[in-house]
């Protein structure tokens, strides 16, 4: 039994790990692509807090991992 045990806690911290070290990417993903987007349309250097950007994140959590890619191909194109 205890043998059960250990190994559900070890797969949950490695899930739990995979998750957040998922979230962290993400995040950083989406405020390079926040820094350039607002960059662009203001004309001047924008700087995107990564706290808005953690909770953009949070937010729209698949909207934005679909924006991110799109954002990634446009700003190949331009």
């Amino acid at each position: 039994m205890k043998n059960n045990t250990l190994a559900g806690c070890l797969i949950t911290l490695i899930i739990g790990t995979f998750i957040v070290l998922i979230f962290i990417g993400l995040t950083f993903w989406t405020d390079r692509t926040l820094d350039f987007w607002c960059s662009y349309f203001s004309g001047h250097t924008i700087n995107v807090p990564l706290w808005l950007s953690a909770l953009t994140s949070i937010i729209s959590n698949g909207v934005m991992l679909i924006l991110n890619i799109i954002s990634e191909i446009v700003r190949l194109c331009m």
